[in-house]
């Protein structure tokens, strides 16, 4: 009987843990807000951060080195920064900053500005 509550792969403890986690979770990143109407997380960026954001994608979209199909994703995620976006979205953009991130055709700037905010973005998920 003790047995099954110290297991760690018990359901009592595994339930007590994921409560556990989830309280920690709310108490470090309470951004974080769920809508019962769409079931969709947002993510609360702030107002500068959003600006700093929009300013690195609009000048990743005017860099003519890059494939215009770069410059127009880059173009169309800084038109979508907000100060509270979507978790998916926010996903997608920071796997399109760490994509940028890596190509050699962006200024040494540029690409750490892109990495940085790819980051950034992750982490805040």
């Amino acid at each position: 009987m003790g047995r099954a509550t110290t297991d760690p792969r018990s359901p009592q403890r595994f339930r007590r843990d994921l409560a556990a986690e989830t309280a920690r979770s709310l108490a470090v990143a309470p951004h974080h807000q769920q809508e019962a109407s769409h079931m969709t997380t947002t993510i609360r960026l702030g107002g500068r951060a959003a600006r700093n954001l929009h300013k690195v994608l609009a000048a990743i979209s005017a860099t003519q080195a890059l494939p215009p199909d770069v410059r127009a994703n880059a173009a169309y995620w800084a038109r979508a920064v907000r100060r509270r976006m979507a978790t998916r979205d926010v996903r997608a953009a920071a796997w399109f900053l760490h994509a940028v991130g890596d190509a050699r055709a962006l200024p040494a700037a540029q690409r750490r500005s892109a990495s940085y905010w790819g980051a950034r973005l992750e982490a805040s998920v």
